[in-house]
């Protein structure tokens, strides 16, 4: 056998073809830098779990998130899962989901014709009218309207009369009035204005009601929009003839009693002393659905307040973990029943899981304006003072609410003012409301966490704007 023989000029090469790959291997590999870490003066927030919240809070299957279906369940279900995956505590041993009792009245169905010897006007439910959701069953032929806004006493006479009804305009049906319209005889009540889903606990016994258009009106009394409004204007209740019969059916289901759900779960305190104090962070969820048979989208209940509420309880539980923050708990709460005069924020204050005198605030994630006196009278009568976080302005709220109708039967329509019109044709996509839903939740969620940094240290909450807040674009 021959010897192997290494050549000087061949070692060389080898030499140098090592090296290159060295040097080459030496640019290429380099150490990464270590990601920015969140930290309580700067939390990292995440488009993508608020935009994965959203998407599922609107998603097929939670069906528009009414209180005390199996959709609303299937949401209950996830916040609850994302608590858990935050490694929060449940407020019950195993869940942290509880069921309270509330009552709610089921619009099933309803009809409402023009009718005549020759032939009948369909109207159409979420086009021209939409029950009430204070509606009770009934059915019912009306030959005379009783205009204006005047009191139960002077309708009395003429409610006693078959086939009369009341015509009143949407500032007058409230709840109270409507009562004292059905003591005083009404059976059934056509509310003009626009048409908008009103769910209700309970029904007014005995009492139809009925949400019309400005133009059904028009249409049924063969009358101008001028005449109509100066009619329901009048200081006195005015009779008048219809030439054809109106007949009106509701179909509802009063359940007394339904199962509802909260989801509550905790960051418990880190102070030897104020962990014993409790700071509630809550939002609701809840949404009107589909109502009376008519599917809604409504811009202003996207489920971007559970959507921020759950950023920050992310947040706060990897805080605890390598800081003194929360030093006094703090419970996170998703309510049900907002749409039901707040439900589930009553079945808490009824039966709270924390002394109420050792409750220092509530820190309300997504209210609206509009509902926060409401909220904000119910707590101070249990001596809890408010912190309302309110969605950004001129975001979502602006998009309104969608009556979504099946139009698929041809009939001509009518001529209105789209200013006026209870549904567009051309809503907008769902898409871009949860890109615009990503922003308003990633605001509210640095808003809420600005607000309860200063529950860490001692002294009263601050309220702090969600507008006065410096926020990266949603795209950086």
């Amino acid at each position: 056998m021959r010897p192997f023989r290494f050549s000087i000029g061949l070692l060389l090469a080898l030499l140098l073809l090592l090296g290159a790959v060295q040097a080459m291997g030496c640019q290429s590999l380099s150490v990464a830098e270590e990601p920015p870490r969140s930290t309580p003066e700067q939390p990292l927030w995440s488009d993508e779990a608020l935009r994965e919240h959203l998407r599922f809070f609107n998603g097929p299957d939670v069906e528009g998130r009414a209180t005390g279906t199996s959709g609303y369940a299937m949401a209950a279900s996830y916040v609850a899962a994302r608590m858990a995956e935050f490694e929060l505590q449940p407020v019950l041993a195993g869940t942290a989901q509880i069921v309270y009792p509330t009552p709610i009245n089921e619009i099933r169905a309803s009809l409402f014709t023009f009718a005549d010897a020759e032939s009948d006007t369909l109207f159409y439910p979420g086009v021209d009218f939409l029950p009430d959701g204070r509606s009770d069953s009934g059915r019912v032929e009306i030959h005379t309207l009783m205009m204006g806004p005047g009191s139960p006493a002077e309708a009395a006479t003429a409610l006693q009369q078959p086939g009369t009804a009341l015509l009143i305009p949407t500032h007058a049906a409230t709840t109270d009035s409507l009562a004292a319209l059905r003591r005083a005889g009404a059976q059934a009540v056509l509310v003009v204005g626009a048409l908008a889903p009103r769910p209700a606990p309970r029904p007014v016994y005995g009492l139809m009601v009925m949400q019309i258009l400005p133009e059904t009106a028009m249409r049924l009394m063969r009358t101008s929009r001028t005449n109509l409004m100066a009619q329901l204007s009048r200081d006195t209740r005015v009779a008048r003839r219809l030439q054809r019969s109106v007949r009106l059916r509701v179909e509802t289901q009063a359940l007394p009693v339904t199962g509802a759900l909260n989801v509550l779960s905790y960051a418990p305190g880190k102070h030897p002393a104020r962990a014993r104090e409790l700071v509630i962070v809550c939002t609701d969820l809840d949404a009107v659905g589909t109502f009376a048979g008519v599917p809604t989208l409504d811009a202003a209940h996207l489920g971007t307040g559970t959507a921020a509420m759950l950023e920050v309880a992310r947040q706060y539980a990897y805080f605890a973990r390598f800081a003194t923050v929360p030093e006094r708990t703090l419970l996170f709460v998703v309510f049900s029943g907002a749409q039901l005069g707040d439900a589930g924020l009553r079945a808490y204050l009824n039966q709270p899981l924390w002394a109420l005198d050792q409750t220092k605030a509530v820190v309300y994630v997504g209210l609206d304006s509009a509902h926060e006196p409401a909220v904000r009278d119910l707590l101070a009568s249990y001596d809890l003072p408010l912190f309302a976080v309110a969605p950004p302005p001129d975001t979502l709220a602006a998009a309104g609410l969608f009556l979504l109708p099946d139009r698929r039967p041809p009939r001509r329509r009518t001529i209105r003012s789209r200013d006026e019109e209870p549904f567009r044709d051309d809503p907008p996509r769902l898409s871009d409301l949860i890109d615009a839903g990503v922003v308003s939740a990633r605001l509210m969620a640095e808003a809420t966490h600005a607000l309860l940094l200063r529950e860490a240290v001692e002294g009263p909450l601050v309220p702090v704007a969600v507008d006065s807040l410096r926020i990266p674009d949603a795209k950086q």
